[in-house]
This record gives C-alpha cells, structure tokens and sequence, in this order.
C-alpha cells in the first residue's frame, strides 16, 4: 500500500529494500520505478486479483512512457505453477513508449510450470524490453496488434516454455517488432517463436543454445526459431542444440534467412522451408531466400515440404558442413507452378558416411509430363575431403527427380578413387534435363 502510494504521488520512485506485494501495483504517465542495491519485489502467500490468477507483479494498462529499472522480482514460497495463458510478472496493454530495462526475474519454475515476464498485448506500440537477466520465465513481446516493440539484449535461462515470442492472434497485424541481440539458453520449448498475424519481424544478432527441454515434448514443437508469419527477416543469429528444426519459415511469405549459423550434431534438420502452413494469398508469389548461412553437422541442412501450394524459393550462397542425410532437399510433393533456385552453394564432407547420403536433392511425387515446375541448380561447388572416403554407404551428389531442371556450373570433387556417383538422373521420369 505504501509504495503504490508513492507510485501515485510521485513521478519517481527509488525503492532500496524488498516489498511484500499482495496485490498487482500501477505506475502512472510517465511514472518511473527505480531500484537501488537489494531493491526487489516479492509476491506474498497470500494474493488477490491479477497478483493472485496471472502472477501480474506491475500493471500497465493505458499508460505511456513508464520506466521500470533494476528491480529484483521475485516470487512467493507458494507459487509452484503459473501456466496459464497470459501469466507475467509486468503486463503492458494498451501501452506505448514503456521502458522495462536492467531487471532480474529470480524464479526458479520447472519447465512447462512457469510464465511471463513481460507480456505486450492489445494495441501496445514502441515499448522497449532491454537488457533484462530472466531465469525460467519467457517475455512475450507482441501480442493482438501490437507494434514497433523492441527486445533486446535480454539474457534468458531455463525459460519454462518459449524464451521469445510473438503471437499475431488478432484481426490487426503485430507490426514491425524487432528481436535483437538476446542470449536464450536452454529453453523449455521454442528459442524464439514469431506466429500468425505478425509482420516485418526483425529476429537478429541473438543467440540460442539448447531449446526443447521439456521432458517427453511433442516432435517438431522445440524448434530453436520458428518464424512462420509474413514478412519477416531472420539474420545474423546462432542456434545449437535444438531438439527438432533449427530455423522453420513459412513458405511464400517473403521471408529472408540471412547469414546465420546454426550447430548440430547429426540428429535435427537446420532449415525447415515449411509449405504446409498455408500462406497469406497477397504473398502468394512472394520468395523464400536462404543467403549467406553455416549450417554444419545436420541430418538435412536445408529442406522444403509442401502440398498443394506454389513453392517459390532461392537458396544461394550457403555453406553447409558434413550434413548427415542431405546438402539440400527440395521436396515438390504434388506441387505445380514453382520456382527454385540452388546457386553458390558449397557443400563439404570431411567424414565417411555409413549410410546412403547426398548433396543436392530435387524430389516430386507428381507424374512427368505433368510438371510445371523451374528448377536451376547453378554454380554450386560439393567437395568430399580425403577422410570422406571408406564408409559403409553411398554417396551420390546429386539427385534429380524433376522435369525441366537446369543443372550447370557445378563442381564435384570427389575423393580419390573416385565418387560412387555424380548426378543421378532417371531419363524415364525426369526427362529433358541440360547439363
């Protein structure tokens, strides 16, 4: 009671000591909270309201230009389980220009136990979420319309379901919002997740090791980014030690995958082009591009899966490192009317393999003759170090299984002795290939 008294009386607040809370406090226009050496928030055992059925420690709801700053939050002996949808420590709705900066979130939930600790929703623009230390909990930075938010330099550990994420759940798009330098270790399902009604996010520069620690989580659900709205550009990050895809987009959604690296150790795929979430009509004819980016130690590096749906994509300028399975799979199931380029690419082995493994892959279910697609694999180099020699398997470069491919300028260099097989081509189902 006394420090939301101070809150309402006072622009500034400095605390220096920790305050029980039992209920959610306020801040008001351009209201700023500010710690000092062991300042903290703790919730009591005994809550009421929003404290009590969302764990919200601070309430921002129509506010502007708050500033929340190094302030310890911790949580009550009695709070065990705060899983439900939209539980934060600090939610801003309907706010904008909102600072919450240089704050520890101390809570120590089990994964899939935990929640929030910051939550943007509802029409909440150009608020910044900066440099936070936060332990099993998540920040969720767009949410039903929400725009231009911007979370950054924020250091997640244990988080109890996704470190980041963005969920475009309303009529209105999430416009615009950047996620940029964070550092997520060990999350319990998704590095960073950026879904529906979002656009133009900005996922760059961050930093995941380890996502989907979850016991017993569901296939394909512990991605580390999965960036499956419209718009988005995804660059410059390093993922390691994802338990399913490392980076998925969306297919036909004029999303860019730009110089990232990504570390695996034999077992996960490292881009996921996934053509089988529907996207947007306006973007039908809008590209995915693969530029510039590491993917080393992968069962797949790059693969496309679709059905049904035009796939548009180029793949360019990529080096990928002992992949395990395959280089680059194009997978046209029952597709018509797409367009991919593979250019630039270097592919290297350094090790033997035991199994059947390949470089470049083109693969269709749909019957010659009936094909509509443009396929160009161009000035790509694959290289197959001297130790890549030996191994029980096979290797075969290239694979082409479609109509109408353009295979030119590539290099493939064997090891000595000589490749088991170079491009295989089957004339009777994929005629008219130039080489």
């Amino acid at each position: 009671i006394q420090l939301q008294k101070a809150l309402n009386n006072h622009r500034v607040v400095y605390i220096d000591n920790r305050y029980i809370l039992s209920n959610s406090i306020t801040i008001r226009n351009r209201g700023e909270l500010r710690g000092l050496k062991n300042a903290a928030l703790q919730a009591a055992s005994t809550r009421k309201g929003l404290l009590n059925t969302r764990g919200v420690y601070i309430l921002l709801e129509g506010k502007k230009r708050v500033s929340i700053s190094g302030i310890r939050f911790m949580p009550a002996a009695n709070m065990y389980n705060m899983a439900s949808y939209g539980s934060t420590v600090i939610l801003l709705s309907n706010s904008s220009h909102c600072t919450i900066d240089r704050n520890q979130f101390d809570f120590a939930f089990s994964y899939s136990k935990g929640m929030n600790a910051v939550w943007v929703t509802t029409n909440s623009n150009r608020n910044i979420i900066s440099n936070n230390f936060v332990k099993t909990l998540g920040i969720t930075y767009c949410e039903n319309g929400s725009s231009f938010n911007v979370v950054e330099g924020n250091k997640l550990i244990n988080s109890s379901f996704n470190a980041l994420g963005g969920i475009g759940n309303g009529d209105k798009p999430c416009r615009s919002n950047k996620v940029l330098n964070n550092y997520v270790e060990n999350a319990g399902r998704m590095g960073i997740e950026d879904i529906q009604n979002t656009s133009g996010t900005l996922i760059k520069g961050n930093v995941i090791s380890g996502t989907g620690k979850i016991p017993n989580l569901g296939r394909g659900l512990g991605m580390g980014i999965s960036a499956v709205a419209k718009n988005t550009t995804v660059e410059k990050n390093k993922v390691w030690d994802a338990k399913s895809y490392y980076i998925e987009v969306r297919g036909n959604s004029n999303i860019k995958v730009l110089d990232n690296e990504i570390y695996d150790k034999g077992t996960e795929r490292g881009i996921y082009i996934n053509f089988v979430v529907p996207s947007s009509s306006a973007l039908a004819d809008q590209g995915t591009i693969i530029r510039q980016t590491k993917i080393e130690g992968c069962l797949k590096a790059i693969e496309t899966l679709g059905d049904g749906v035009k796939q548009i994509v180029d793949i360019d300028k990529n080096l990928i490192v002992n992949p395990v399975a395959q280089g680059i799979n194009i997978d046209l199931r029952g597709l018509i009317r797409s367009s991919i380029t593979i250019r630039g690419n270097r592919i290297v082995f350094y090790h033997k393999t035991n199994a059947n493994r390949q470089g470049i892959v083109t693969y269709t279910t749909v019957k010659s003759g009936h094909q509509e697609y443009s396929c160009v694999i161009d000035g790509n180099f694959i290289s197959y170090k001297p130790a890549a020699k030996g191994g029980s398997g096979y290797d075969i470069a290239m694979i082409i299984q479609t109509d109408h491919t353009v295979v030119s300028n590539n290099t493939i260099d064997g090891y000595p002795g000589g490749l088991n097989q170079g491009i295989a081509s089957n004339g009777s189902t994929t005629p008219r290939i130039p080489f």
